[in-house]
């Protein structure tokens, strides 16, 4: 059943990631 519904955030650092280094988006 674990398989069936993985983690609640399967991307959370990359929305983080995006608004602390906005630059980094660009590459």
């Amino acid at each position: 059943m674990e398989l069936a519904e993985p983690e609640p955030e399967p991307e959370p650092e990359l929305l983080h990631n995006s608004h602390s280094n906005p630059s980094h988006s660009t590459l």
